[in-house]
Order: C-alpha cells, then sequence, then structure tokens
C-alpha cells in the first residue's frame, strides 16, 4: 500500500524507515530518512516527527558502530519525544543506554535504565518492557551473565502483565542465550523453542539468532537429528525472509554444526578464505557471527595457512569488540584464538590468551565458548592446569569439557545395530552422506537436497556417485531403499 503513496510526504517515508528497522534492514535507512528530512520545514523540527527521525538517525549511528554521534542523536530527539509515545520513547532511552555503553560509560548506561525503572508511573507496557530489554542487552555485552538473566526474567513478568506477545518472544529468546552461554542446555533449548514457534511474532533477526542457538543447543545436547532438522527449518525460514543477510546466517549456523561434526568438506567450501572482519551490526549480542564461524572452520581445517588465517581474523575482532565494548565476542574470539596459536606451536602465547579469556569469563560464569571447542581447548585446558594454578571455574571448565568428551564416545559406542550396519555406518559413510541419505530417503531430487544442504546439485551429484560405490547398488532406487535401512538402524524417523 506504501508504494502507491507519493513519496514526497515526510510521515511515508518515516513508515518505509520503521518497516526497514523491523526487518533490520540498517543499510537501507539513511537513503529513507535523507528523503524524509528533504521534506520536513523547519516548523516540523519543533514536532515529534522530528524527534521520531534523529531516533531513527541515532539508530543508524548505533548499529554503524558510532556510539557518540548516536547519543548526539538520540539526545535531540529526547527534546521532541515523550512518555506519551511509548514505542518511541522507550526506544529512546533503550538505544541511548546501548550508545553510553559502546563509549564504554558502561555504569552511566545501567544508571540511567535504573533510573527511568523507577521514575515510570507504569511498571509494565511497551515504554517500561524497552526499559528492561535494555538491561539485558547492556548487561550481556558486559559479559554479566548473572544480571542479564535477572533482566530477561523481570521482562517476561512485564509481557506477560501487559500480554505484549513480542516482548515475550523476545524474553524467551533472551532467557535461552543465558542458559546456552552457561552451559545450561535443556533449559536453553526450552526457551529457544519457546522464540521458535513464535517466530512470525519476533524482530527479524531475532527469530533467525532463536532458530540458530536452537540448532546449537541441540547439537551440543547430542541431538544431532533434531538439530539438522532444526538447521534445514532455519534455511527455510531464511529463505522466506528473502534477505540475503538471513541466509547467511543459516549458512553459518550449518557450517558451524558441520565443524562440531568433524564434517569439514561442506563448511570449507562455505568458509572460503574471506578474512573480511564483521561490523557492529552483526556482532551485537548475537550468537551466531558469521566471521567467528569461518575462524572455526580454518582451525579445524589446521593447516598453518589457515590458522594464521584465523589468527588475523580473530585479532581484529578482538580489536573491534574492545573499541564497541562486546566483552561477549571478545572473550568468544579470544577462546578460539588461544586454540589458533596452540595449534600454531605457539604454545606460550596461547596459554597467555587463555589465561586472559579465562579472567573475563569468570565473573559471568561463561562456559559454553570453551566447551563448544570440545577436546582440543581439554588438552589445553590440561596443559594450563599442568603449568599454574587455577581457579575453581577453571576447574569446572576442565571438568565439563572432560564429561563432555565421554559423553561424546559412549554415545557413539552405544549406538543401536538391530540390523548388523553399523560398521558401514561409523567406517564408511561420513556425516555428509548420512545426511544426504536422510533426504534420498525422503525421495527428493539433487537440487532439493542441494537447497537443503546449501551445496550446488553437482556437489550432491558426485557425493551421491560415491554413495553408489559405497552402499554397493546402481541407481537411486535401491540407494533410498538402503537409506531407509540404515536411518531406521540409527533411530531417525
Amino acid at each position: 500500500m506504501l508504494s502507491s503513496v507519493k513519496e514526497h510526504r515526510p510521515n511515508v517515508m518515516l513508515a518505509r524507515a520503521w518497516i526497514a528497522y523491523e526487518r533490520f534492514q540498517i543499510l537501507a535507512l539513511p537513503a529513507i530518512l535523507d528523503r524524509a528530512a528533504e521534506h520536513l520545514d523547519e516548523q516540523a523540527k519543533e514536532t515529534a516527527l522530528w524527534g521520531e527521525l534523529r531516533l531513527l538517525q541515532g539508530e543508524v549511528f548505533y548499529w554503524s558502530g558510532n556510539g557518540n554521534q548516536a547519543h548526539t542523536c538520540f539526545a535531540e530527539a529526547r527534546l521532541r519525544l515523550s512518555e506519551d509515545l511509548p514505542l518511541y520513547a522507550g526506544l529512546l532511552e533503550l538505544q541511548d543506554a546501548l550508545s553510553l555503553h559502546m563509549c564504554g560509560q558502561t555504569k552511566q548506561a545501567i544508571e540511567a535504565l535504573n533510573r527511568r525503572v523507577q521514575e515510570a508511573s507504569n511498571k509494565q507496557g511497551v515504554y517500561f518492557s524497552r526499559l528492561v530489554a535494555g538491561l539485558f542487552f547492556v548487561h550481556l555485552m558486559s559479559g554479566d551473565l548473572h544480571h542479564a538473566r535477572s533482566a530477561a526474567v523481570h521482562l517476561e513478568s512485564v509481557a506477560t502483565a501487559g500480554n505484549i506477545q513480542y516482548t515475550k518472544a523476545w524474553s524467551s529468546y533472551m532467557r535461552a542465550c543465558t542458559f546456552l552461554h552457561r552451559h545450561e542446555l535443556e533449559q536453553a533449548a526450552r526457551h529457544f523453542e519457546v522464540a521458535v514457534e513464535q517466530r512470525y511474532i519476533l524482530h527479524r533477526i531475532a527469530a533467525v539468532e532463536s532458530l540458530a542457538g536452537l540448532a546449537l543447543t541441540q547439537e551440543l545436547m547430542g541431538q544431532w537429528d533434531r538439530a539438522r532438522q532444526t538447521t534445514l527449518l532455519l534455511q527455510n525460514f531464511a529463505e522466506e525472509l528473502s534477505d540475503p543477510a538471513y541466509l547467511y546466517i543459516a549458512q553459518s549456523c550449518k557450517a558451524r554444526i558441520d565443524v562440531l561434526r568433524g564434517d569439514l568438506v561442506n563448511a570449507s567450501v562455505w568458509a572460503g578464505n574471506n578474512t573480511e572482519p564483521p561490523e557492529f551490526a552483526e556482532m551485537f549480542m548475537w550468537l551466531e557471527v558469521p566471521a567467528l564461524c569461518r575462524t572455526r572452520v580454518w582451525i579445524a581445517q589446521g593447516s598453518e595457512e589457515s590458522l594464521k588465517r584465523a589468527c588475523d581474523l580473530l585479532e581484529e575482532i578482538v580489536t573491534r569488540s574492545q573499541s564497541w565494548n562486546l566483552v561477549n565476542h571478545e572473550l568468544e574470539a579470544g577462546a578460539l584464538r588461544s586454540l589458533a596459536l596452540e595449534k600454531l606451536g605457539r604454545a606460550e602465547e596461547a596459554i597467555a590468551c587463555l589465561v586472559k579469556t579465562l579472567q573475563m569469563a569468570t565473573p559471568g560464569g561463561w562456559v559454553r565458548p570453551f566447551l563448544e571447542l570440545g577436546q582440543p581447548m581439554a588438552a589445553l585446558m590440561a596443559r594450563l592446569h599442568q603449568q599454574q594454578k587455577i581457579s575453581d571455574f577453571s576447574h569446572q571448565l576442565v571438568s565439563l569439557l572432560s564429561s563432555a568428551s565421554v559423553s561424546t564416545e559412549r554415545k557413539v559406542a552405544n549406538e543401536p545395530d538391530p540390523v548388523g550396519i553399523s560398521s558401514l555406518i561409523q567406517e564408511k559413510l561420513t556425516r555428509r552422506e548420512l545426511s544426504i541419505l536422510e533426504l534420498l530417503a525422503q525421495r527428493l531430487q539433487n537440487k532439493e537436497i542441494a537447497a537443503r544442504l546449501f551445496v550446488s546439485p553437482e556437489t550432491v551429484k558426485s557425493h551421491i556417485k560415491r554413495l553408489y560405490q559405497k552402499l554397493d547398488v546402481h541407481n537411486r532406487r535401491d540407494a533410498a531403499a538402503m537409506a531407509r535401512q540404515i536411518l531406521d538402524a540409527k533411530g531417525v524417523k
């Protein structure tokens, strides 16, 4: 309907801008806002319409990583917007606090939000929910998972009292994130599932993130078939949104899970050699950061070239995280960098990097960034333990890493073998081939399989050709029949 309205009307331009914002299409905002500003006269600068414009311009500066200019815009917007416009006023207070945090003024940001919370006449509704959400974001990006979870729980109560489904979905996603980072996986999965159910209500980026978070959680729990199904759901959802940025996140999530499964062929194709560091909007508090995922792939590849590439990119990510005050990503990149340095034989640097990262992770209880790195991190932690006294938190990590390794080994050892084909599964077929077998059993064609697995039809054709040889079959029908037998033996429905 908006496309049929003349574009010289600034309120229509601002409506377009809000649509782009809700779709998290930040790069589209400047041109729209410039057109809106052109048609605002001097008199309009004294109205809420001007405040709305400055609020959105502040959003552009913030998501571009410029906290100071964002803060300036928000200060001007505050002069024009009041609590009588709860959506705008609430978002303004939230974003202004985030801009203060970005500039290193975390204490002031938290104090400002808490002061607004105390001053609010109504302790529920859209305005109040934005204040509480702001507290969650600041705490999480500061590495404080304890207070972040408290804010998420508070937000859920606000959403329930006001019957705000959008906010309730956000609170589920937020709580899930804190549970995942602390490696409390069952609770994380439960809350991610609630958010995923509300994916058509949620802000788009949070919906995509919820699906990626659920897939990762299921994979870490050893629920491999569920994780595969969730990655397919994420791919389909991203395709529905028709936005390349979301498709890229879906592909990143798939590659991350491939790395956890030891399937580097397609993950390596996806990662390529691109060493471009992420922008702020790609990082924030998000779980799935494609640039970080690329370093996971390169570290898993283990060549000197790929490890150096990973180290260089991770060093830049650490630098950017520090400049934007993103402790959450600084410690994530630090854990990965310590492992890359260890594999490069730079043992002293690896230990020093790990010690610094552990110091950042300890207050907030960040467990997942270390446990996700599995046995290589367990070995590095063990060497640290031999060299120096470690904290109680590090002892906990060593124990959890050891337990995770034993659990994975038992899971593989105890696979059901009702038809005597476990040796074929474990010795001959890769995880990628098993994925293709599952889709063959569903009678999908090569193009459909390629779309599901984020690869080319030619790659699928090559895999199927090798499967024919391994399964000793000569046509697609016999391969599908064998696939069903193998999947039944593994308990896949």
